[in-house]
């Protein structure tokens, strides 16, 4: 006879602990990044803030983990404060107003993430005149990967035109306006479908220590109206499932249509909603007709990941892509990650590489840790309890796989540290999900486990937000990840680093320091001959030694190391031959114009005329009335440059024809 009391007891500590184990996991990710900061990205906000702060932060937050241990004291609690279970509509919209309040009025101090580079030159201007070009941006329909990002950057053109602020403060309402809907749409959805107060509490929480929230505070993207319409569509898509009307559903692709105009991620939405339109036309025939997990398989992912398969491998061909961005690319160029890893430097980077597969798991850390959390405690200890088959439940988890497959393959152009932004999309999806399992598991006392460990995972997640509000400490933070990114995806290394010292600007000294340090952290890994973003950390410097502190002899050696990682960048020859002259390495600067001339750098007529400077400063006379002569052959309205040509030709005081170009000295 099978002894069901053991069962009964094994099962009764399956639910007991695993809250604890598993919140003790996420406690231990972040003990992590606190560790290994360069590593642990996601996490690792708390290694660059004023240590009282950090170990307060992690003494909070251990003691939350603690009390979970304790759910009868937390019941006997939460029934002395009475959570109400129903959510007065004053109240979210209270809530809602104030996380608006705090997105607009705390916004990143900096922002170099996802696309921010576009719109930082220009934050601070007001617009005068409304450009064509805008006009058609904000009235046309595409499909492209950027056209809704010129929708939204025409809005904001359009907002600013009309208000008369700067753009950034148009950001600023843009952001915090969405950032409210999301609020106010999330607890709203919450209170439709959750009947437990405690609960609504917890899954309140969930979104307002979410790490993906950053997107409200003053992002300079167009990522906040794009989670918000996200997140309206889901959570439309479940309200369809209570009365399955016509009218929802046609609202539905309404939305959808708007959604496509915002973003191209929508496309990824259109399968389900076709299929849902099917199967409810169907059904009016059919009553008996029900979706399942195998329709759902056989009718939307198998023909989905076919379609994405076929344009991998044949559309795209992405699957054996450089992944090399020295140039400006195409909005349809390396779209997805190879299968086949390119040539060093470019090699530790791949679809299934342990950095891309670490870079995604680190990533999810960054949508929302407690709904991870909370589902991953649901999944262990309450799985029997779920009815995996439930219409809603079935196709929102669908969409869920196909996004995370989506954003999985998709490339993280600006580095998964970088570009983590566009990563959250499917972060909507997750909670719309998340509040589905909840719905069948409410009743349950686990919740009063749930509840402390939340709060302390939420607690965890506060460093994200704080080192955004810092010069110094995210200056720290994005140096941190501009080491990741070059031992990594290696591509926009350099520019993240440079970006973090910008930071500095303040303090000279301390950022020349801190350049040194990375230059010498990353001197053993990188290649000679062969790195391009190493090359780049070295002429930067060099052109800022050059240009802003007027020291050429440092400069030179700066530059001169930089084209030592990376012989092919043009600009650092140039600096370094600006420098050449004012040392009076003549004879240098001469072989370095002849380099420019064959790349026609900067341009071929400017190019022309240094290489005949240079010859001149180097007293190559020859060398000078030829390149002059090759020279007129193209420009032959060039009148300077005949003079010089004819002195030449008649030796007529030919050194002094040098003090016809202007070097600073």
């Amino acid at each position: 006879m099978r002894d069901t009391t053991k069962e009964v007891t094994k099962k009764t500590n399956v639910t007991f602990l695993s809250p604890i184990i598993v919140g003790l996991l996420f406690f231990t990710f972040y003990v992590l990044g606190e560790l290994f900061p360069d590593y642990w990205w996601s996490t690792h906000s708390s290694h660059f803030l004023n240590p009282v702060i950090k170990y307060s932060i992690f003494l909070a937050a251990f003691f939350g983990m603690i009390l979970s241990l304790a759910p009868n004291q937390i019941q006997r609690l939460v029934s002395i404060v009475k959570v109400p279970n129903q959510f007065h509509s004053s109240t979210m919209w209270l809530v809602s107003l104030l996380m608006g309040f705090l997105f607009y009025q705390f916004p990143m101090v900096a922002d170099y993430y996802g696309e921010a580079y576009i719109l930082n030159p220009q934050v601070h201007q007001t617009v005068s005149k409304v450009s064509q070009v805008a006009a058609n941006d904000l009235f046309s329909f595409g499909l492209n990967p950027w056209a809704g990002q010129k929708t939204i950057i025409a809005f904001i053109t359009y907002l600013a035109f009309f208000t008369g602020e700067t753009i950034y403060t148009c950001i600023l309402y843009f952001d915090a306006f969405f950032g409210f809907c999301f609020m106010l749409t999330w607890l709203t959805f919450v209170n439709q479908n959750i009947k437990d107060g405690l609960w609504k509490l917890i899954l309140a929480i969930s979104v307002g220590f979410a790490p993906f929230l950053l997107n409200f505070y003053g992002h300079l993207e167009i990522n906040a109206i794009v989670l918000w319409v996200n997140l309206f569509w889901m959570t439309l898509f479940v309200r369809y499932f209570k009365n399955k009307d016509s009218k929802t559903l046609w609202i539905l692709l309404l939305v959808l249509v708007f959604s496509l105009k915002i973003h191209a991620i929508a496309l990824l939405l259109a399968p389900v909603w076709l299929f849902i339109c099917v199967s409810h036309y169907f059904k009016q025939s059919n009553p008996t007709y029900s979706i399942t997990w195998s329709k759902v398989t056989y009718f939307v992912l198998a023909p989905v990941f076919a379609l994405g398969a076929f344009c991998y491998f044949f559309v795209f061909k992405d699957y054996n892509d450089s992944r090399n961005l020295a140039h400006t690319v195409k909005e349809y160029d390396h779209l997805f990650l190879p299968i086949v890893s390119p040539e060093a430097p470019l090699d530790k980077y791949n679809l299934f590489s342990f950095n891309h597969i670490f870079d995604y798991f680190s990533e999810l850390l960054l949508w929302s840790p407690i709904a991870l959390f909370i589902i991953a405690v649901i999944v262990i200890s309450l799985r029997k309890k779920i009815n995996w088959h439930r219409e809603e439940l079935i196709v929102t988890a669908s969409i869920f796989i196909i996004f995370a497959t989506f954003f999985f393959v998709l490339n993280p152009l600006l580095s998964m540290q970088m570009d983590w932004d566009l990563f959250t999309f499917p972060a909507p999806i997750l909670l719309v999900l998340l509040v589905l399992l909840v719905k069948q598991i409410q009743e349950e006392k686990i919740k009063y486990k749930v509840l402390p460990i939340s709060m302390a995972i939420g607690i965890l997640t506060l460093p994200f937000f704080l080192v955004h509000y810092s010069k110094f400490d995210l200056s720290l933070k994005l140096q941190s990840l501009g080491v990741r990114i070059y031992y990594t995806y290696y591509e926009w290394s350099s520019q993240t680093i440079h970006n973090a010292l910008i930071l500095l600007s303040e303090n000279r000294q301390y950022q020349f320091e801190r350049k040194n340090v990375i230059l010498y952290k990353l001197a053993e890994d990188a290649l000679v001959g062969n790195d391009r973003e190493y090359g780049l950390l070295w002429s930067k410097e060099g052109a800022y030694l050059l240009d802003y502190e007027k020291n050429p002899s440092k400069a030179y050696v700066y530059l001169e190391k930089g084209l030592t990682y990376s012989p092919n960048d043009n600009y650092a020859k140039l600096l370094l031959l600006e420098s050449c002259l004012l040392l009076d390495q003549n004879d240098q600067a001469y072989e370095l114009s002849l380099q420019l001339n064959q790349d026609k750098y900067p341009d071929a007529q400017t190019a022309s005329i240094t290489r005949i400077q240079t010859a001149l400063y180097a007293e190559k006379f020859n060398e000078a009335l030829q390149h002059s002569s090759d020279h007129l052959i193209q420009w032959s309205n060039d009148t300077v440059m005949r003079k010089i040509n004819t002195r030449l030709k008649n030796n007529d005081k030919v050194e002094e024809l040098e003090k016809m170009f202007f070097i600073p000295k």
